[in-house]
């Protein structure tokens, strides 16, 4: 209902939506209309009329009133018996707050008002400092939690700008109960979630706030192993969740506007605005590719100048999900990460869905086809049949880790005497070392009628299971002869690069699927960056023997 009020020498109309004047109806104000011309008689000097939003205010001299209130009758309202009236708001009583002290942090402030829960929180401009211009500062008021029948009141006043905060209370009388000991506080608590980021168990981050920490006021150690366990669901992602793991995939998904060095997921469509992927069961094996432009860039080069390596380790993810790692090789023997991919299980599909995933990626941010002259796997079946099934890689050979080699023949042999095992080593070596196809078969020819001449080869068949398995077949180019000069002859540079992420990355601990994500990202961001090495185009010694010499 529209209501005129006279406040001192003003006169307002207030027009409540969809309702009418009682006595005069309201119309939209415009500076040509002539419904104030009423107001107009008697006043002295010009006046001001202002528009404030379905609200019309026209200011008059104070003769003037007596004009308005002669004109409108009982339309105007005195300034007493309006705020006299039943219906119009009042304020609560207003609270006396007593200083209680200033803190340089939150957390500090917090401390020492503990045990108490907040109730309300507001943000306002800043009246704690004098900072430099206007910002802003978190009001909070807080019940004090000390006893059911404590009615103290606090107030945190923390500025956004430099962290300061001031506290004040209300309504105390007498000492609360102090909080109970060992409660972990809010500064242990970021201690101990500083260490916690770094990887240390709580055990050993407890020991490690002895020296800040009092005894007397030390948590226990199973508040820490709590406190560790929510700061990994919450803060570091160790969860496995897929609700999580769409949202990480959608926000790192390829976008060709992407920096060199950003980290991007790839190997999935989407639909309904949601990665397509499996999560294991029903829904499919869970299949994910990380990578960046850089690293993909590392392979846009003469592809018989490198030695493409894949190879799968374990025991990263809480899923027991292997993470396949695919790197080149240069002839300077350095090892160069080009992809990692979280597959649910090791088959064929997957290997060969990693390898088109990797193609794919590669076409699109270098704008040609991938091409392998060799690719190196161990004695797994399911890389060599995944690379033979994709023709478009144009493989000229499939090299195979003499290391494998080597160990399933001790796993052949079995427990057996040790000059059993140098007869076969010593002609082992040799035909791995031969220089040329005609070589290695004298050495074969040697080697059947030295093993020939063994009960103990004979008995378990070796000779026939040798030659069945590392001379036909596609396990049979382990010798030198079929690596280009210069390159590596088993899978060691992705073994040690296997090693160096467990022992760096993830410090031999089990992550979350999330959390794993997360990290591998990390990881092509930083092979991308500060720990991309020049690629090699000559043969050079190692470490170990530049050392030496």
């Amino acid at each position: 209902m529209t209501q005129p009020h006279v406040v001192a020498s003003h006169v307002l109309w207030r027009h409540n939506a969809g309702l009418q004047l009682a006595r005069m109806p309201w119309i939209p104000w415009t500076p040509r209309d002539d419904y104030l011309a009423p107001l107009n008689t008697g006043v002295r000097g010009q006046e001001d009329t202002v528009d404030h939003g379905g609200m019309v205010e026209q200011v008059l001299d104070t003769p003037s009133c007596e004009v308005i209130a002669s004109n409108l009758g009982a339309n105007v309202v005195s300034v007493s018996d309006w705020l006299a009236h039943e219906a119009h708001p009042r304020r609560g009583p207003k609270l006396e707050w007593t200083l209680a002290g200033d803190f340089a942090s939150y957390d500090v402030a917090k401390d020492y008002v503990a045990p108490a829960s907040v109730t309300l929180s507001r943000k306002t401009w800043c009246t704690v400092c004098h900072g430099p211009g206007r910002h802003y500062m978190q009001t909070r008021y807080l019940d004090c939690k000390c006893r059911s029948e404590c009615e103290k009141r606090l107030k945190i006043m923390h500025c956004l700008h430099d962290g300061r905060s001031v506290v004040y209370k209300h309504g105390q009388y007498g000492d609360c109960i102090p909080p109970h000991p060992g409660a972990m506080t809010r500064c242990i608590r970021n201690h101990a979630d500083r260490l916690f980021a770094e990887g240390i168990t709580p055990s050993r981050a407890q020991h490690r706030l002895k020296n800040v920490v009092p005894a007397n006021e030390m948590p226990p150690l199973k508040q820490f192993q709590n406190r560790a366990c929510y700061f990994r669901l919450s803060t570091l992602s160790e969860h496995s969740k897929p609700a999580e793991m769409a949202k990480l995939l959608m926000a790192s998904r390829f976008d060709p506007r992407m920096g060199n060095s950003e980290f991007f997921s790839f190997g999935f469509s989407v639909s309904d605005g949601a990665p397509d992927i499996g999560y294991g069961g029903a829904t499919g094996v869970f299949k994910v590719g990380v990578t960046t432009k850089t690293l993909l860039r590392t392979m846009e080069r003469d592809p018989s100048t490198f030695v493409f390596h894949w190879d799968a380790t374990y025991k990263i993810n809480s899923m027991a999900y292997p993470l396949l790692i695919c790197g080149i090789t240069d002839p300077g023997g350095t090892f160069h990460p080009v992809g990692f991919f979280l597959i649910g299980k090791e088959s064929t599909d997957e290997y060969e869905w990693a390898m088109n995933a990797l193609m794919s990626a590669y076409e699109e941010v270098v704008r040609s086809r991938l091409q392998l002259d060799y690719v190196m796997a161990d004695a797994a079946l399911a890389p060599i049949a995944a690379t033979k099934k994709i023709p478009e890689l144009n493989v000229k050979k499939l090299l195979m880790c003499f290391y494998h080699c080597v160990a399933c023949v001790y796993k052949r042999l079995g427990a057996v005497q040790p000059r059993v095992i140098a007869l076969v080593l010593r002609h082992l070596y040799r035909m791995h070392y031969s220089r040329s196809k005609a070589e290695c078969d004298l050495y074969w020819h040697e080697a059947q009628e030295a093993w020939g001449g063994c009960e103990v080869l004979v008995s378990k068949n070796f000779t026939r299971y040798f030659e069945d398995q590392w001379l036909g077949g596609d396990c049979c180019n382990w010798q030198v002869y079929h690596t280009p000069p210069g390159f590596p002859t088993t899978n060691n540079p992705c073994e040690l690069f296997n090693k160096h992420f467990k022992g760096i990355y993830t410090q031999r601990t089990i992550h979350g699927l999330c959390a794993t994500f997360v990290l591998l990202g990390d990881v092509a961001v930083e092979y991308s960056t500060s720990k991309k090495l020049p690629f090699e185009l000559t043969a050079l010694p190692g470490v170990k023997l530049r050392r030496r010499f």
